[in-house]
């Protein structure tokens, strides 16, 4: 049996198996539950005036763009007084990207490189590593894999023809993507290097990388200020631990599988190198431009990971193995066009065999995250729930009070005093939430006064701790601690 014979019904099978995890992510449960800490920070910020967006942006560590398309959103469906769930839209917004994948793919990636790219492709955006949850999780993640992959798409042009058109996609897609998340940014300056490797390889002219490097750093102008204060702050202090080589072995595996076991690790490294060795094997040239293309998206996710990890080792901690979800995009493609452009039928097999096993232990993976995800959704939600009317809430911290009060707003609220977190001014706050700030002895003061209500204490990335109050455990959602007083 030939198995490129098969290539078009595996491809089928695989884009059919895709559009049904479209339907899953539509309809899962998980949609209607917190599944993320960070879920609550999309929520709290886009709130805010479009000013107010950008500003606590600016104190934060994340560039504003998702934000701004979020609130631009909320605001079209308010004018067509369309009633919504702002935690469903903001999940709905995120699954929407991976249904433009599933038609850009069917439409035009078909025409270019057959049923069996698309249905890898879209396959392993759908079920490998942390994708599904990333296309369901109110967050950028989405929207940074959509912009990375289009500036990747125009890439394949500018090496085959540097054509002006191609330029001006690749070169406005990457830095909406630098303004969507900064790992998003180091993937495009890896793509810009593999295209200047390209041009100096085969003595093409310099002008338009130039040009198109000149213009990314003046749309990116109006942001670097902020990135610089944010780098410095990171600098002095950042919630990442560490690197290991451990977590780097996790992270070179993460395109295809969050396991922990490294076992699973050691076949996801295992296959990428094959798909490299696949690479070279097929072909008699690799500066042909197709090649070439298929090896920048590969080396793109390997710069990416090697730029975070000499960053996390000079300077500070900043890698995180899902910043790393849009450059494993642009792997899955690159592989996927390899793939479907193999004719030896030992080596084809191999890599369909390689696929299918990353995929079945991506799927258990998946499956079982999932379930901890809805379990502690809900959990969280029932933690909120049995806050009820009448109990007193204190806040050891103005972004606990901005994260959760929405959710407990018919209580009365109380913070330590606030020095603008998040560059939020006291008027925006009192403005936007019904609270009271005391001092820490004013609010130790408030405890001992109402010794026949409910009170509880919530720990929210605060410096006061409240030691002295006799606390009990009354739940946590993510890092957030929910304590009764």
């Amino acid at each position: 049996m030939n198995i490129n014979e098969y290539k078009g019904h595996i491809g089928k099978i695989l884009f059919g198996l895709s559009v049904l995890i479209f339907g899953a992510m539509i309809f899962t449960p998980l949609n209607n539950v917190f599944i993320h800490a960070d879920e609550y920070f999309t929520l709290f910020v886009v709130k805010f005036s479009l000013f107010d967006i950008i500003n606590i942006n600016v104190h934060d560590v994340h560039p504003p763009l998702y934000y701004i398309i979020v609130k631009a959103v909320e605001k079209l469906l308010g004018a067509m007084n369309v009633s919504y769930s702002s935690l469903f839209l903001i999940k709905i917004m995120s699954i929407i990207p991976y249904g433009l994948i599933l038609v850009f793919s069917a439409l035009q990636l078909r025409k270019e490189y057959g049923w069996l790219s698309v249905g890898i492709f879209t396959f392993a955006l759908g079920c490998m590593s942390q994708f599904f949850m990333h296309f369901i999780l109110g967050r950028m993640y989405s929207l940074g894999i959509v912009f990375l992959l289009i500036s990747f798409y125009f890439m394949k042009n500018i090496l085959k023809d540097c054509d002006t058109k191609s330029w001006i996609f690749f070169t406005v897609f990457s830095v909406l993507g630098a303004y969507t998340h900064y790992f998003v940014a180091i993937s495009a300056i890896a793509l810009y290097l593999m295209v200047l490797i390209y041009t100096l390889l085969n003595k093409q002219s310099l002008k338009k990388w130039l040009i198109s490097v000149a213009c990314g750093i003046v749309m990116y102008l109006p942001w670097i200020y902020s990135l610089i204060n944010q780098l410095a702050k990171v600098h002095k202090s950042y919630w990442i631990k560490n690197l290991t080589f451990g977590y780097f072995i996790k992270c070179l595996g993460y395109f295809s599988t969050n396991s922990d076991a490294v076992i699973i690790q050691i076949l996801a490294i295992a296959a990428l190198v094959f798909f490299i060795y696949a690479l070279f094997k097929n072909t008699d040239g690799i500066l042909d431009s197709e090649n070439y293309f298929i090896l920048s998206g590969i080396a793109a996710f390997v710069l990416t990971l090697v730029i975070g990890s000499v960053v996390s080792v000079v300077f500070k901690p900043i890698l995180v193995a899902r910043y790393l979800i849009p450059a494993s995009a642009i792997l899955w493609f690159a592989v996927s066009i390899l793939v479907g452009k193999i004719e030896n039928s030992r080596i084809l097999t191999i890599s369909i065999v390689l696929i299918m096993l990353l995929s079945v232990c991506a799927v258990a993976d998946t499956v079982s995250y999932n379930d901890t995800l809805l379990h502690d959704g809900t959990d969280h939600a029932k933690l909120l729930d049995k806050i009820n009317e009448g109990d007193i809430v204190i806040f050891n911290s103005g972004v606990g009070l901005l994260e959760f009060a929405d959710y407990v707003n018919a209580t009365d609220i109380y913070t330590i005093e606030l020095d603008e977190p998040l560059g939020l001014s006291d008027d925006a706050m009192h403005q936007r939430y019904d609270f009271k700030e005391l001092n820490a002895t004013g609010i130790e003061n408030l405890v001992l006064e109402n010794p026949d209500k409910k009170i509880y204490l919530v720990d929210a990335w605060g410096d006061e701790k409240f030691d002295n109050l006799n606390k009990t455990d009354a739940g946590k959602i993510v890092n957030v601690k929910f304590y009764e007083v």
